[in-house]
């Protein structure tokens, strides 16, 4: 066979007349050949294809230098050019050099630039068209479960698992029997039905705020009440009760946090169901200056609530228990509140925790924002006393992690930066903070409480809050083009960065935090629905705290709607063949009967020539 005109010239020839073309050619060579394909598949290629319209401005930064170096420019001229430069590079996308060899730039391009229509998102079906309340991915290979999973409650307090493989995207698994999560906090019973009680969900029958899962087991935050789940049997492991309504819930591992509306509880998902770790409250006498945040202006209300977790707490020491109530569940655990070591928030209520990678701080470190104008960074290892706060004016709602700009060459910075979102002044804000490194020292040093209390000296202030304060002088805070609205949702996908506002807009955005890639407002975005509010945003292929290049399909949950936002064929594929109707069983014998008429025939013609030739 002969060979075309272009494969007979080298691959690396090849490779240099396919950056001259445009990219719907590029893809209709993939037909060509394999050889053609593979070629075609050159990364350098592609990723020049997702950072076109940088590698423009790099142009132009090119000719600014070659301006600027003229002797005929002024000094005011290139003091101008020199500024516009180096802002331009600053808000570059950036690529670091392992990531640059390990991204595969043509799924990259796919991700940034395939087209997502209103059935690019699976909605999940619930039975009985229940409503879905919350959700969280749970399973794995190893983990007790086969594949990963979305663990939801419905709101009639059941737990469903719905699958997320290509073939069954969206297909229910499994379902537990209804009232398994409490569809009303425990605490009216004991008469505090005007408690505080926050969240998305406050005026629904189930008061689910938040969930989390690892391998086969998934814990659910319903009113105060923390309820842990088997998977695998659909069967309640136990209760535990909070001293106030559940706000958020990290990852479970290292350790599940338990925020609630003004504390933040630590327990070990991995302990027996009668073996909680405990640790006392910090009095008065013991609490550090820089535990306070905003002393002034609480309500009374909540300098109560304080009094009233003092006076149940009991010290490490004493190792005492309560007696089990013999009204209560048969698979609770003794009451929560002895086992807590929480940390006190005088204005609530935190919304988001994440701890920190393993090679951050040994993994240590605990990042918690709400409606709080800091984020506060905890130091486990020190619990409860708090390592620094980076301050931010906002009211926030998400925190994730991306990679830190190299190009920036921060002093003390480690390789992760703290990726938060939540509303300012009206509009949406999306910050960038990086973090201080491991190596900087502070870490390890316990601050002196000699000094008098309430007295900021800056020989009284720990290294590490020093550390955390510069750590802020350097952050970006994005609050012009955001969004419109409030920013509930953040992710992170690949090398980009994903939110999600009340006005149901999934943005795309490069992880400096202030280019644009694009957006996608889901079918809650019509007259219909009046819009939706994204509340989560879960990639599907990263279970873990640190940050992964891998990009993957996200499961969204906005506020009517849960399902999967996918930029790949084979889930449409799947979905397109689940949706079509199946043939009818009339069409089917009819197809039958032809084919024996065919075959009867055949046979009778075969024996009359055989009768003939004898």
């Amino acid at each position: 066979m002969e060979l075309s005109p272009l494969e007979c010239l080298p691959d690396e020839l090849i490779a240099h007349i396919l950056m001259f073309l445009d990219i719907a050619s590029i893809i209709s060579l993939h037909r060509v050949s394999s050889r053609i394909r593979s070629i075609s598949r050159y990364d350098r290629l592609w990723r020049n294809c997702c950072f076109q319209p940088y590698i423009h401005h790099s142009r132009q930064d090119i000719r600014d230098q070659v301006f600027r170096s003229s002797p005929r420019t002024t000094q005011s001229e290139k003091t101008q050019i020199s500024g516009q430069t180096d802002r331009s590079r600053s808000s570059q996308p950036y690529v670091l050099d392992w990531e640059d060899i390990t991204i595969d730039w043509y799924k990259e391009f796919q991700y940034r630039h395939a087209k997502l229509t209103n059935k690019s998102f699976i909605k999940f079906q619930t039975p009985h068209d229940l409503e879905l309340v919350d959700v969280t991915l749970a399973g794995g290979s190893g983990m007790g479960l086969d594949q990963t999973v979305a663990a939801t409650t419905l709101e009639d307090g059941s737990i469903c698992i719905f699958s997320l493989s290509n073939s069954k995207a969206g297909k229910i698994l499994g379902r537990s029997k209804s009232d398994l999560i409490p569809r009303k906090s425990l605490d009216t019973k004991l008469g505090r039905e005007n408690d505080i009680t926050g969240g998305a969900n406050r005026e629904r029958g189930l008061f689910v705020d938040a969930a989390t899962a690892y391998g086969n087991r998934a814990w659910f935050g319903a009113g105060s009440v923390l309820t842990e789940i088997d998977l695998t049997t659909m069967q309640k492991i136990r209760n535990h009760r909070l001293p106030f309504s559940v706000t958020c819930l990290s990852t479970a591992m290292p350790i599940l946090a338990v925020g609630t509306s003004l504390t933040i509880h630590l327990l070990d998902s991995r302990s027996a169901p009668d073996n909680v770790a405990t640790a006392s409250i910090t009095t008065s006498d013991t609490t550090s200056t820089t535990e306070m945040v905003d002393t002034w202006g609480r309500p009374a209300s909540h300098l109560s609530r304080l009094k009233e977790i003092k006076k149940i707490q009991t010290p490490l020491s004493q190792n005492q228990y309560p007696s089990r109530d013999s009204n209560s569940d048969d698979q609770s655990s003794r009451d929560y509140l002895v086992n807590a070591p929480p940390t006190a928030f005088l204005q609530p209520s935190p919304l988001s925790i994440l701890h920190s990678p393993i090679d951050q701080a040994c993994g240590n470190e605990m990042y918690v924002a709400g409606r709080f104008p800091s984020i506060m960074a905890y130091d486990r290892r020190q619990w409860p006393r708090l390592a620094g706060t980076l301050y931010s004016g906002a009211r926030l709602s998400g925190l994730t992690l991306v990679a830190t700009n190299p190009a920036l060459e921060l002093p003390d910075t480690s390789k992760y930066s703290l990726v938060a979102c939540g509303e300012y002044g009206g509009r949406g804000t999306l910050e960038l903070y990086p973090l201080p490194s491991a190596n900087s020292g502070g870490h390890n040093e316990i601050p002196d409480d000699g000094g008098s209390p309430g007295l900021y000296m800056p020989s009284n202030i720990p290294s590490t809050q020093k550390l955390y304060a510069k750590s802020t002088s350097f952050a970006m805070k994005n609050r012009q083009s955001a969004s419109r609205s409030k920013i509930f949702a953040v992710a992170n996908q690949g090398i980009k960065i994903v939110t999600g506002d009340s006005e149901g807009c999934v943005r795309f955005i490069e992880r400096d935090g202030i280019n644009h890639i694009r957006d996608w407002v889901g079918p809650w975005g019509g007259i219909e629905t009046a819009g939706g509010c994204i509340r989560k945003i879960l990639p599907l292929s990263n279970l873990n705290i640190r940050p992964s290049i891998d990009n993957s399909d996200l499961l969204i949950v906005s506020e009517d709607d849960i399902g999967i936002l996918t930029f790949n064929s084979p889930y449409l594929q799947s979905r397109e063949e689940l949706s079509s109707p199946p043939p009818s069983v009339d069409m089917d014998e009819e197809l039958y009967i032809e084919a024996m008429r065919n075959a009867l025939e055949s046979h009778s013609s075969e024996l009359r020539f055989l009768q003939e030739l004898s």
